[in-house]
């Protein structure tokens, strides 16, 4: 039954974003307290969708969610709404226990162009997943790889 509450929910909020109804991001927010992860990672990616970027705060909240993938979801769309005021959770992030996440902040980072975080974001070239190594080296500005390379050399 919980299964097909979500579903519906689902394709209403694909409905909306569909229709490009932005004012219907407010309607949206309480999902992302829902008990289900799914449910609270198809919240973040359809308010990304909706670009909520007045939203970007209630997104970062979630990024000591229990879930990887919630966790995952808010990095990637940190990113996607430009939500510099946000880069000290992305931080946090490159840090997670999931090479995915990680990964999604490395990313989220370069394309924010955090360059304040270069240091952080360089610690992940030791790090033990070739996904987080990956992101990190290939998310990045060319500024910001060039930078590292002066800073640590090639890997």
């Amino acid at each position: 039954m919980a299964e097909r509450r979500i579903r519906w929910r689902q394709a209403a909020v694909d409905a909306l974003v569909t229709l490009r109804f932005k004012d219907q991001a407010d309607a949206i927010l309480p999902i992302l307290k829902h008990e289900q992860a799914g449910a609270r990672a198809a919240a973040v990616e359809t308010l990304t969708k909706l670009r909520a970027t007045r939203h970007a705060e209630a997104i970062a909240a979630l990024h000591q969610d229990a879930d990887a993938g919630v966790r995952k979801a808010v990095a990637t769309a940190l990113a996607a709404l430009g939500a510099k005021d946000q880069v000290g959770c992305l931080v946090l992030l490159l840090r997670d226990e999931h090479p995915d996440v990680r990964a999604a902040a490395a990313k989220a980072l370069g394309t924010l162009r955090a360059q304040d975080h270069i240091a952080a974001i360089a610690a992940l070239l030791k790090d033990g997943e070739d996904d987080v190594r990956y992101a990190q080296r290939f998310a990045k500005s060319p500024s910001m790889h060039a930078h590292l390379v002066w800073m640590y050399g090639e890997e």
